[in-house]
């Protein structure tokens, strides 16, 4: 028999390199609401933006069911890419909210080799694309993840960015046990 290899996520607690194994599995109603509950998050996942029919919706949780993490997605058949629409981590570990006393770390990481593993069993080979909030999130996409820029359509949107090739399989193949 062969053995096969499994998409086994998990984040970092705090500071630390000790894994925090996590299940992601659709976002459930309850999900949602919970972020405009203390403390508030960022974004209003019960928002229109967000309730968007075309948007595969993931909640990250611990395996004793904390919530952790939020993500958006769309699968572009037509542009034969999984786009990540938005992802947002529990206030507790929101670099901008918490800043270095963050609860878990490698949230955003993890949340973008899901994209990778929705892509892939699309058949769109694991290539995703997405926007950067902000310019250090920008810069941290390129240089520790090996994402490429994407041409922007104006001066006003957010830069965007394809993670695929080599730069998408690292990140994948680290969550394969």
């Amino acid at each position: 028999m062969r053995n096969v290899a499994k998409f086994k996520p998990y984040i970092l607690y705090g500071h630390s390199t000790e894994h925090c194994k996590v299940r992601i599995q659709e976002m459930t109603k309850a999900d949602a609401e919970q972020t405009n509950q203390q403390p508030l998050w960022q974004t209003d996942w019960t928002s229109d933006f967000i309730s968007n029919p075309d948007y595969l919706k993931y909640s990250v949780k611990t395996m004793d069911g904390e919530l952790v993490a939020l993500g958006a997605y769309e699968i572009l058949p037509t542009a034969i890419v999984v786009h990540i629409a938005y992802i947002e981590s529990h206030p507790e570990s929101n670099p901008t909210i918490a800043g270095r006393n963050r609860k878990y770390q490698g949230i955003g990481r993890v949340l973008l080799a899901f994209g990778i593993k929705l892509s892939i069993d699309n058949d769109f080979g694991g290539d995703v694309t997405f926007e950067a909030k902000t310019p250090e999130l920008a810069e941290h996409y390129e240089r520790d993840y090996g994402a490429m820029p994407l041409p922007s359509f104006d001066d006003a949107s957010a830069p965007r960015f394809l993670l695929s090739g080599e730069a998408a399989k690292r990140i994948f193949l680290s969550y394969l046990e």
